[in-house]
């Protein structure tokens, strides 16, 4: 009978059998998981690798063709070089009285060119703008929350439009009247000081936002929402003038017409692609991958339309490619190829390592070679008065036009009067495209055509003209900003804590850890000492006892 029983198995071994065929089984299926998804892995490795090393190549091979490369002439590429190096210098040395680093890099680039003998070619100079106006017009795009703008009110979208039309609007027949210059290149010089900079605009907002100063009211959300919109409007109106402003002969006043809104739509039409593009996270699962590959889409649309004559359509892409990806992600569309279903901090963390890379490479560049393009020499006497007159007049009309915007809103006199002020700092867009107009000229107008010596004065007094309102208005906007957001917006209180609530968490939280405490005993008294699993208890729960 003893052997019988012996040679029975009891409940306990099938059980442990049974329990070691399951075990057994799933490692089967987990390896065969796993080697499926490490061959998925490698493939997706082998798309991005593909992808990436075909933008990064197109991307060059366009600057080096736009740029007429000479491998036995290096001395360009050492002259920007300089300048980008002065230009990091004169920013820092500005950012220690609390201005703006850009103005130390205009002020670089513009001493550079008129006292010493650097100078940067008008191509490479023109490569250096365009790149930087890609980068910048992509950091919009990726801070702008579409669902914000849905949602918010009718004052945010009046803010938006009001202020910058009806300044590029007095602009331009000024600019039109003191300069002589044709009715759409005047409006074309006003849309460019119509954009507000988000990087001096928003970076000051949300530092009082911080402080708890307008928050109740959401008055830094409410700049910061329209500061984010406010380069779309001013773009696609630039986009439309000066298609219409400066024209071949061989084009029709409808062509020309035309080419604007082409640009703008073609430029919303590549934007929502390259964001599509972008959606696919389960291929783009890194944060590196997304970064990179966003920046060299948004170059390669800048250089692909300006080599195809459709500039607008660059800066347009840029920026609707940065609010497209920025929207997938966030909405974690399309649901098949996305990573997780919703991605919420994938757009914040591609726009913060952009920033970096344009606070270390493209800003430099950009105001270095913007101050660098402009010689005293070639600046005809009177027009930085004219200039200093145009700014001021359009500042003032810009400042009256927001005080008006906010008059049925529930905001004090004081409130009201910081809105309109903090509303008007110019620096990046205007950087960004004050040379396009006489660039484009020189292209247009050839040195003989009977145009060209008009179009090249004209083109030097917009690029004056938006370099004065750079130095003006955004060393003005951080003061406004700084000096009266913390006397004239109301801080939020700090709400006290009930001392009762608090105890009654804190025991809640003493008592499930106590709980958690136990359960980990259990385990690990059930798991074997030597297996990794148990480890890994014992470390947890020596972390949760302190």
């Amino acid at each position: 009978m003893i052997s019988k029983q012996k040679d029975k198995p009891s409940s306990r071994t099938v059980e442990t059998t049974l329990s070691n065929s399951s075990s057994s089984l799933h490692d089967e299926i987990s390896k065969f998981e796993y080697c499926m998804r490490k061959g998925r892995i490698k493939a997706n490795e082998f798309i991005v690798t593909i992808v990436l090393v075909t933008l990064f190549l197109f991307s060059i091979w366009m600057v080096l063709r736009e740029n007429g490369f000479d491998r036995d002439s290096m001395k360009p590429f050492l002259n920007i070089s300089i300048v980008w190096l002065v230009s990091i210098c004169g920013g820092f040395i500005i950012q220690m009285v609390h201005l703006p680093p850009n103005l130390g890099m205009l002020a670089a680039g513009l001493v550079m060119t008129n006292t010493t003998s650097i100078s940067i070619p008008e191509r490479m100079s023109s490569t250096a703008t365009s790149a930087g106006l890609a980068i910048i017009l992509l950091r919009s795009g990726l801070e702008l929350d579409m669902k914000s703008v849905r949602k918010s009110s009718s004052i945010t979208m009046r803010l938006t439009v009001i202020p910058g039309v009806v300044e590029a609007v007095v602009t331009g027949l000024f600019a039109v009247l003191l300069f002589d210059m044709p009715f759409w290149l005047g409006m074309s010089l006003g849309f460019i000081l119509a954009a507000v900079s988000p990087a001096v605009v928003v970076d000051g907002m949300l530092k009082l936002q911080n402080l708890g100063y307008g928050v109740e009211k959401g008055i830094p959300s409410l700049i910061v929402a329209a500061a984010s919109f406010d380069d779309v409007v001013a773009i696609c109106f630039f986009s439309i003038c000066i298609g219409l402003a400066i024209k071949s002969e061989e084009a029709t006043g409808f062509e020309a017409f035309l080419h604007g809104p082409l640009s703008c739509l073609l430029g919303i039409a590549l934007g929502a692609v390259g964001g599509a593009f972008m959606s696919i996270t389960k291929i783009w699962d890194t944060t590196w991958k997304r970064t990179t590959l966003t920046t060299l889409i948004a170059l390669t649309i800048m250089f692909g339309m300006k080599a195809l004559s459709y500039p607008g359509a660059g800066a347009m892409g840029s920026i609707t490619l940065g609010v497209v990806s920025s929207y997938l992600w966030d909405s974690g569309l399309p649901k098949q190829l996305a990573l997780h279903d919703k991605n919420s901090q994938f757009a914040d963390i591609a726009e913060h390592q952009i920033s970096i890379l344009w606070t270390i490479a493209f800003e430099p560049l950009l105001f270095g070679c913007i101050g660098s393009s402009l010689s005293f020499d070639l600046i005809p006497p009177g027009t930085l008065l004219k200039s200093l007159g145009i700014v001021c007049i359009g500042s003032i009309c810009r400042v009256f036009a927001a005080f008006l915007v906010t008059a049925r809103c529930s905001y004090s006199i004081k409130e009201r009067i910081f809105i309109s002020l903090a509303w008007m700092a110019k620096a990046t867009v205007q950087a960004a495209l004050c040379s396009f107009p006489l660039l484009l000229a020189k292209e247009v107008y050839p040195y003989d055509h009977p145009l060209h010596q008009h179009y090249i004065q004209w083109g030097n007094q917009i690029l004056s003209t938006a370099i004065l309102s750079i130095c003006l208005t955004a060393p003005l906007g951080v003061i406004c900003i700084q000096a009266l957001g913390q006397r004239w917006l109301e801080k939020r209180e700090i709400e006290q804590v009930d001392d009762e609530a608090c105890c009654t968490s804190g025991s809640e939280l003493i008592k499930s850890r106590k709980k958690t405490l136990l359960e980990l005993d259990d385990l690990i008294q059930k798991i074997d000492a030597t297996s990794p699993k148990s480890e890994l208890l014992v470390e947890a729960r020596e972390i949760l006892s302190e």
